[in-house]
């Protein structure tokens, strides 16, 4: 008895461990944690309003939608003529032959009237018939064609009853799903076998409804054709032109599903729920819909929680000094990169620049101390120490050749006034008229401007000057003098 107690006691302790699994999946298990075939564990109900598309019903609402789209169905009004030509070709070809082997059995391609009804000519025509099936010759066209006629007659009556027949609106003798579940009418449109219809925007103002009774399977077309061909000695003809009916219409079963998918693509399902209603109940099974709805609901209850929480910059704490220590980082190695890789360049410089000073300058102030290398401290130190004379001579050298450059240009102009001025007294000894003198001024502006285009840059200053001047003076002769005339 007290053994049975204890072990009552010890189950009794044991039991919420053995349920606490379950208890916790009842407490923690989330909306969007359940699966279609799940028991919902409790009442799910919409905590907002739920707009939830059901897919299945969509594509059924589509399917039903697309059969009430008429059929597209090409009609192509070039198929007599094809069937015409067959006839033809086929009337004149066994004409021909009839003759040549009428000719080579009776030694003639014409024969007389005793011959035509002779008993030999009957088993000639016989055997030239079942040798020859393309095309029907019975006894009345064997003796016309062997008289000498052409057969015209019967060809236009062939013609005609052929015409007849493909002039109507032949479709195959079993129409596809596409028009059978569809509506009563399907969309004609006349084009020639093989070539493009119009786009899938404009298909439907392209076409005009028709009724499906409109349309006559070419199996009865055919069937009807030899029952037309009355009396009997003619019935072979309706057996031949029946070989050369066919279906002038077929449906485009691939443009029509498109045009079909576009009318239909904007329609969809949706369930609705408003805030408070019961989703699923608990202990029913999660389908399909179910799962849509929750799935919804989970979806809009993240949304709701993110925009209801504050920013909490503490849980983004690592993500920033994270994002902050690689920026340093990167920047540090572009900096010492950048200093690696101008250093060598300013060494070159200072040497360089070292070079070009006078031969009186203390080169250890650039830190080139003797043709031995010295150490990278004591040469850092001897350039830093050795930068501010540096500067000054490169500044007295570039003041120095800017005053040798402003020289050579007083030079120049100088030498352009003494130009002139011989040019001048030249002209004066001469007591050249004033239309002389413009004359002589022109041509050595002329001969300037050919010696500044021929020798480039070689006295350019001094020829430039020297044009320059001869235009002022060539401008004050113009304005203060007077033209004479001879």
């Amino acid at each position: 008895m007290i053994l049975t107690r204890r072990a009552l006691l010890i189950l009794g302790w044991l039991a919420p461990f053995a349920l606490w699994p379950a208890l916790a999946q009842v407490a923690t298990k989330k909306v969007a944690d359940y699966q279609i075939g799940d028991t919902a564990l409790s009442n799910i109900v919409a905590t907002v309003e739920l707009v939830v598309i059901d897919r299945e019903a969509s594509a059924a609402l589509r399917q039903k939608e697309a059969l009430k789209v008429p059929a597209i169905v090409r009609f192509d009004p070039n198929a007599g003529d094809t069937a015409i030509r067959k006839l033809r070709e086929a009337f004149a070809l066994t004409r021909d032959q009839f003759v040549v082997e009428m000719a080579a059995k009776f030694g003639g391609r014409t024969l007389t009237a005793e011959q035509i009804n002779s008993t030999e000519f009957r088993e000639f025509r016989t055997a030239f018939q079942n040798s020859n099936k393309g095309f029907p010759v019975p006894p009345k066209l064997a003796g016309e064609w062997a008289a000498g006629g052409t057969g015209g007659e019967v060809e236009q009556q062939c013609i005609a009853r052929l015409t007849e027949t493909l002039g109507q609106r032949l479709r195959p003798d079993e129409w596809p799903l596409e028009v059978r579940d569809g509506p009563p009418q399907v969309r004609v449109i006349e084009a020639v076998s093989g070539t493009a219809l119009p786009a899938l925007d404009a298909v439907e103002k392209a076409g005009a409804l028709a009724g499906r009774q409109t349309f006559l399977a070419a199996g009865k077309a055919r069937s009807e054709l030899q029952k037309r061909q009355q009396p009997a000695p003619e019935r072979t003809y309706g057996a031949f032109l029946a070989t050369l009916v066919e279906a002038n219409c077929a449906v485009e079963v691939e443009l029509t599903r498109q045009l079909r998918a576009k009318k239909t693509e904007g329609l969809w399902s949706a369930d609705r729920y408003a805030a408070g209603q019961m989703i699923v109940p608990a202990g029913e099974p999660v389908t399909h819909k179910v799962k849509a709805a929750l799935d919804e609901l989970a979806a809009q209850t993240a949304v709701t929680e993110l925009r209801q929480a504050p920013w909490q910059p503490v849980k983004y704490w690592p993500l920033l000094v994270i994002s902050i220590s690689t920026g340093l980082v990167i920047a540090g190695v572009i900096v010492f990169l950048l200093s690696r890789r101008l250093e060598p360049r300013m060494d070159a410089i200072l040497v360089q620049t070292s070079s070009r000073l006078p031969a009186g300058e203390p080169r250890a102030l650039l830190g080139d101390a003797g043709p031995a290398p010295a150490t990278a401290a004591t040469g850092a130190a001897a350039r830093e120490a050795g930068r501010p004379h540096l500067e000054n001579a490169l500044k007295d050298r570039l003041v120095n050749e800017l005053l040798a450059q402003r020289k050579d240009l007083i030079d120049a102009q100088r030498q352009a006034a003494a130009d002139l001025s011989t040019m001048e007294a030249r002209l004066e000894q001469l007591h050249a008229p004033l239309q002389a003198r413009l004359d002589a001024y022109e041509r050595r502006i002329a001969e300037l401007e050919r010696d500044l285009a021929t020798r480039g840059d070689e006295n350019k200053e001094l020829i430039s000057a020297t044009i320059n001047l001869m235009k002022q003076k060539l401008a004050s002769e113009k304005s203060g003098g007077r033209l004479t005339f001879n």
